[in-house]
């Protein structure tokens, strides 16, 4: 309508068309806004569109339409208002957050999916139950109160935190995390509680604390069980795939699995335990790395396998339970390590190989008292110590202790035990001596006899004032220690045979030994001096020479010598 014909309307169909225009107006407000406070009368004309219906599925007890509180319903997941503190992480997963201890967990009825949790209850000493096997899709954090899990399995997709909190369990219950590369950190209740299964997967870290004894298995893949402030026990199979345990001090490690295990390995610089105990177990472990032990090593009806470390006991370590089935296996490559604390202190190092016990003992006479004396036994013995030829068809003991100090400058007594097992056929345990590898050959002592123990089960064998250390073994006076020996009534001796740097001439008589090559000329003329000599072949060509001993201007020994390099 033009504004020029609108005044020209007479006033009375202005009016009208003033309150057309009112009323469009207001019609309007209302479709958009509602009416206004304290008007009841009139509903919107058209419904809120942009606002989405709630979705029942993502909808607790108690917001769905019609529920009623009802505290005795142990199918409702929460029956406490604080549940409405939730927040949604996204369309599948939820926080949880529960602080009254009259919560329970449980997936009775519950269409929902249980995202991160976080239990803070008042005090620490409350509790929550879980009514079911509980799967926490997300991260699981103990703040406060401990967690029961009443029988029943908890699994964790992600991590889990302690920080006053704890978890109570029992034989029957299991814990299964996968922390996703993650620090876990599982805290257990006061007080010894035991646990059926534990699975750890793909964790960086998992730190136990309290004391737990699982009695079912431990499984552990990837990653370090750090058992550091924990008194950890296991009574079943142990499956460490691509792990390590760390611990220190205060670490009480218990095995008493009636199967075989897997490898321990322990961590660089987290290798120590307080106390280690092996119980009643009918098979070998076998430890992997470098073990420390601070306070006790038990072995009842066990060995323990040092492989490829060092199992280092201080000088306070108590040692329980080692006898001919329970012992330190040593091979190669491992080896029991002591401290000395003083001077005199005879110390016993319990080892022995894969096939018989042969423990070694040591006693200081002069040294520091801050030096580690370390001993492995290997079976066999060689001709050059270290490296050569076997002689474990002659008449010794088929065992070489090999002894090492930390000292500079020491002076001690060593004894060794054997059992009659490990004696060659021709051995004579009534006239043996302690044979020291020294100067590239084997030496020889005047023979004492050997002590047989009460018990008859070892032979015990002593040598004083040793000031140097290599390998040791058991030899009779008439070891042969060659590939060839001739022997007359003078009862000569030549050793090693083939030689490469020195060679030893052992008789009871006097005279000097003659070495020629095979076109006779004299290559050695020595002088016997005491009941043995030796000689330096070092820088004589490889091949056969002969020799003869001259006593009293008489021939009474020859032989052959081979020399090689």
């Amino acid at each position: 309508m033009n504004m020029r014909n609108f005044s020209t309307i007479n006033p009375l169909k202005r009016a009208f068309f003033a309150c057309l225009l009112l009323t469009m107006v207001l019609i309007s407000a209302y479709a958009v806004q509602g009416p206004p406070p304290g008007h009841g009368g009139m509903k919107p004309l058209r419904p809120d569109r942009h606002k989405p219906k709630p979705d029942s599925s993502m909808m607790d007890n108690h917001d769905r339409p019609g529920f009623k509180r009802d505290s005795t319903c142990r199918d409702s997941i929460f029956r406490d208002s604080t549940h409405r503190d939730s927040t949604f992480r996204d369309s599948a997963r939820h926080h949880r957050h529960i602080k009254n201890k009259r919560d329970s967990i449980s997936h009775k009825n519950d269409s929902t999916h249980w995202g991160d949790v976080t239990i803070e209850l008042e005090n620490d000493r409350d509790s929550i139950l879980m009514d079911s096997d509980f799967v926490c899709e997300g991260n699981l954090h103990l703040k406060r109160g401990v967690l029961k899990l009443n029988h029943h399995k908890l699994r964790i997709k992600g991590n889990c935190t302690a920080d006053s909190g704890s978890i109570d369990c029992d034989s029957t219950s299991s814990i299964e995390i996968n922390g996703n590369d993650s620090i876990v950190r599982l805290r257990f209740a006061h007080g010894r509680k035991h646990l059926g299964k534990l699975k750890i997967h793909d964790c960086d870290t998992t730190i136990i604390e309290g004391d737990i004894v699982v009695t079912d298995s431990v499984e552990v893949l990837g990653g370090i069980l750090d058992i550091s402030a924990a008194s950890f026990g296991v009574r079943g199979p142990m499956t460490m795939f691509k792990s390590r345990f760390a611990g220190d001090r205060r670490t009480k490690f218990t095995w008493s699995c009636k199967t075989k295990p897997d490898t321990l390995n322990f961590a660089r610089g987290k290798d120590t335990l307080g106390t280690f105990t092996m119980d009643h177990s009918r098979f070998l472990l076998t430890v992997g790395s470098n073990l420390r032990i601070a306070d006790s090593l038990c072995l009842n009806n066990g060995k323990m396998q040092i492989r490829d470390g060092i199992l280092s006991l201080d000088s306070n370590c108590v040692m329980k339970g080692f006898n001919r089935n329970s012992y330190i296996i040593t091979g190669d490559s491992g080896s029991l390590q002591r401290h000395v604390r003083g001077n005199g202190r005879e110390m016993e190092f319990p080892i022995g190989n894969a096939h018989q016990y042969a423990p070694a003992f040591i006693t200081p006479v002069r040294g520091s008292d801050t030096c580690q004396y370390r001993v492995h036994v290997a079976y066999g013995v060689l001709i050059n110590g270290l490296t050569g030829d076997s002689l474990h068809n002659r008449p010794m003991v088929k065992n070489t202790w090999h002894v090492t100090c930390t000292a500079d400058s020491f002076k001690l007594d060593l004894k060794v035990k054997w059992p009659k097992g490990l004696e060659t056929p021709d051995f004579n345990p009534k006239k043996c001596f302690i044979s020291h590898y020294e100067h590239h050959c084997w030496d020889s002592i005047p023979p004492t006899v050997a002590d047989t123990l009460t018990d008859s089960t070892l032979i015990a064998l002593t040598r004083t004032g040793i000031q140097s250390l290599s390998p040791f073994t058991v030899m009779s006076p008439n070891a042969p220690t060659s590939i060839a020996v001739n022997q007359v009534p003078n009862n000569v001796i030549v050793y090693p045979n083939p030689a490469t740097e020195f060679v030893t001439f052992a008789s009871t008589a006097t005279g000097s030994v003659i070495i020629a090559d095979l076109t006779g000329r004299i290559q050695r003329n020595v002088v016997l001096s005491g009941e043995s000599s030796t000689v330096n072949v070092g820088d004589m060509p490889a091949g056969l020479y002969l020799y003869k001993l001259i006593s009293n201007g008489k021939v009474t020994a020859t032989g052959k010598l081979a020399v090689r390099k």
